[in-house]
């Protein structure tokens, strides 16, 4: 493969990885709230009791930002330690040897800064919700 070609795709697939990750993530967050109000909603129209798992606090069933910054960190962390190793097996003349790794700290980059995105978008959610409530 080209040298021109692999520093052009490893950067395209590092962005789209992270993007893939974020909508997924969110995309599972969407389903799960919508799931929950549509068995509330069929519980209300034929009669029948609420369950109490879904009368619980939603908030509380959740991970709050914090949760999300901490696993973010974490996978940031084990992205380091994989860059580390492809730059020393790099840097040793063992280029070949060194892609996989390379891929590796990519994929747990992305992963890492896709949890901290949305624990910041939590935090501002959560900061949001307080203002409304205080109001």
């Amino acid at each position: 493969m080209n040298l021109d070609l692999v520093s052009i795709l490893v950067p395209v697939a590092f962005f789209a990885g992270a993007f893939g990750i974020i909508a997924v993530i969110f995309n599972y967050l969407k389903n799960e709230k919508n799931r929950r109000y549509a068995m509330i909603e069929k519980a209300i129209e034929s009669g029948q009791p609420i369950p109490e798992n879904l009368l619980a606090d939603p908030k509380k069933a959740e991970k709050r930002s914090f949760e999300y910054f901490k696993n973010g960190i974490i996978f940031l962390f084990l992205s380091a330690a994989f860059w580390a190793v492809f730059l020393w097996k790099n840097f040793n003349a063992k280029a070949e040897e060194a892609f996989p790794f390379l891929f590796i700290a990519a994929f747990f980059t992305a992963f890492g800064l896709a949890w901290m995105l949305i624990g910041w978008l939590r935090k501002n959610q959560e900061k949001n919700e307080e203002k409304a409530k205080n109001e």
